[in-house]
């Protein structure tokens, strides 16, 4: 059974605004008071236009001067509280939008470390990074004007409208119509808005994406001499950022020229139909001046929303683009239902195994064979022969496009995948050490690992001896990708690793291809120790350990064509024998055999023409 491969699902409106609610929801109580505070800063804001009625009207118009000091003294503690709230209705939604911000961005990696290997073979490093990164902190651009403006702006929106309709509703009326209309065009242009930034997003992406190559590529680039044309590639893409932002910033920009012509609309209706309704006794002077004062509250939230529309376009794709990361489905997911693993005794069998990297492209066809349990099975062949790829099954980085691994004659298609690995040692080619103390880099994540089954490790790979001569021994810190270290000591320091937790299966892909020959010997030691009583499958251009193997799979275009032991294969005169000739013969004379008796008689038989 191959599990179900990698479906991008898309977001929607629907989806954006559920997201943007369940955003919401998780500081609620934050959220709640937010809100709250906004309510009463606009309470306070309404003062203005009464105060405004009431100084045209009584004050001016009734000749009252008495009422000046009682209204000064009510604007006065409106404006304290309306400034008060107001730094701490953004203070809460900075913290909000911020502890949001950290979650989401905590879950979202969450999510994508779990994501089945096969995604990451698809998607870009930097373009990892930038989501995970860059995509979450978009959201602050969200979520804090959602709470702290348009919110406020809303609900003071609806409570203008509402007293203009009880001072003068034909004037409500026609605002109403112009409104609708205004409201309509805006969401048509936060389309394009958004579909612009979504454009920005990837973009942006793609240029974070093309950095990370680069840097960490620099010493191919250097090598090679293509600083140039690595610029260029980067200029490109850089280039086309640019032109998708401009985009973005002209598409903003006649937004916000269509909520100014909406603003002039209302106000020329205002002036048309106030002059009107006073000239017929219907609105006081008071009242035309308190309707303008809330006709401004009223257009506020267009005004917003042009003014936010490049941060929220911004936020919407970064939402868009992180709703379609989580929808497609990690490990876990793909898990569910699937059966435990308690216990690996290392049985292993590869039954009619078939694989495809891309639909009608197989790199396996029809492969089978059986492991024993603590026996040691090479796999040889030539360049792009498979070799990797078995290693990748038995991994469980992506399963069978037809045909079985069987463990312990499971299927292991229906275990858990982090039970099944957490019996499964691997040193790989070009393996990556993480930055962190020796004692961390040996541990890798594993629960439960003290100091002393550090040290064991480290003693069984061969480490203790250059890690005794280090300034700070197993607290001494390692860099980046093990930088500090020599090739001998970070591949030993991955044998280490690989022994954690003493794994009944080994998987070792082409562990020593990179190394010098002094190195070379060094870590084959410790690579014979980690294979001692252990399914071991080792892929290697040495020919001690394949001539050491118990089981010697020969892969060619996909298909197994010899398999048995060093003696047996050598008499074939097949694959494995080219193979021998061409690549090992050399090694094998100059030095004596170190293989099974199986092997000993290779160089008899190669003499006597066999």
């Amino acid at each position: 059974m191959m599990r179900p491969m990698l479906q991008p699902t898309g977001a929607g409106p629907a989806n954006f605004w559920r997201d943007i609610v369940s955003l919401l929801w998780r500081e609620r109580r934050l959220v709640a008071r937010g809100i709250g505070l906004v309510s009463l800063n606009r309470a306070a804001a309404l003062t203005m236009p009464v105060a405004a009625k009431v100084a045209i009207d009584d004050v001016i118009g009734a000749h009252r001067p008495g009422l000046i000091v009682p209204l000064g003294g009510l604007v006065l503690a409106a404006v304290v509280v309306e400034a008060s709230t107001a730094s701490r209705t953004t203070t809460l939604a900075g913290e909000g939008a911020q502890r949001i911000v950290t979650r989401v961005r905590d879950e979202l990696h969450a999510h994508v470390i779990r994501l089945p290997v096969r995604y990451f073979d698809a998607a870009p490093a930097g373009e990892l990074s930038s989501r995970i990164l860059d995509d979450t902190d978009r959201l602050r651009g969200l979520i804090g004007p959602i709470v702290v403006s348009l919110s406020g702006a809303v609900i003071m929106a609806v409570v203008a409208f509402v007293i203009i309709a009880w001072v003068a509703w034909p004037l409500a009326l026609g605002l109403g119509i112009l409104f609708s209309v205004a409201m309509m065009r805006v969401a048509r242009a936060y389309a394009g808005v958004s579909a612009a930034h979504a454009a920005v997003c990837e973009r942006q992406a793609g240029v974070g994406a093309r950095l990370t190559e680069s840097v960490v590529g620099i010493r191919a680039i250097k090598s090679r001499g293509s600083e140039q044309w690595e610029c260029d590639a980067f200029e490109r893409r850089s280039r086309a950022l640019s032109e998708a932002v401009v985009d973005a910033v002209r598409r903003s920009a006649r937004l916000t020229a269509g909520v100014t012509a909406g603003s002039g609309s209302v106000a020329l209706l205002l002036l048309v139909g106030g002059a009107t309704a006073i000239a017929s006794g219907a609105m006081t002077l008071g009242d035309l001046a308190m309707v303008a004062y809330l006709t401004g509250l009223l257009t506020t939230p267009l005004v917003q929303a042009a003014a936010m529309s490049s941060e929220i376009g911004q936020a919407g794709a970064a939402l868009a683009r992180i709703h379609g990361l989580r929808a497609m489905p990690n490990e876990d997911a793909e898990d569910r239902g699937a059966s435990p693993v308690h216990q690996v005794v290392g049985a292993v069998e590869l039954e009619h195994v078939s694989y495809g990297y891309n639909a009608g492209a197989y790199a396996l066809r029809d492969v089978s064979f059986f492991a024993a349990p603590g026996t040691t099975v090479a796999l040889v062949g030539a360049s792009g022969a498979g070799k990797s790829t078995v290693c990748r099954l038995l991994l469980a980085f992506d399963g069978p496009t037809e045909g079985r691994v069987l463990i312990d004659g499971r299927d292991l298609a229906c275990l858990e995948r982090r039970g099944y690995r957490a019996f499964v040692g691997a040193v790989l080619q070009d393996d990556v050490l993480f930055s962190g103390t020796i004692a961390d880099v040996i541990r890798c994540g594993r629960d439960g690992v003290d100091m002393a089954d550090v040290r064991i490790a480290a003693g069984l790979a061969g480490c203790d001896a250059f890690i005794a001569a280090m300034p700070n021994g197993y607290a001494t810190m390692v860099g980046e990708r093990g930088i500090g270290l020599s090739g001998g000591q970070r591949q030993r320091l991955t044998i280490a690793r690989a022994l954690i937790g003493a794994p009944s299966i080994i998987v070792l892909d082409e562990a020593m291809s990179s190394l010098d020959a002094e190195s070379e010997a060094a870590v084959q030691e410790g690579l014979d120790v980690l294979r001692r009583g252990r399914t071991t499958f080792v892929v290697a251009h040495r020919l001690s350990t394949v001539e050491s193997a118990d089981q010697i799979i020969v892969l060619d275009h996909g298909r197994v064509v010899e398999h048995g032991c060093h003696d047996e294969l050598i008499a074939r005169r097949g694959v494995y024998r080219r193979l021998y000739e061409r690549q090992w013969r050399g090694e094998r004379s100059a030095r004596p055999s170190r293989g099974p008796l199986c092997a000993q008689n290779a160089p008899r038989m190669l003499e006597e023409g066999l």
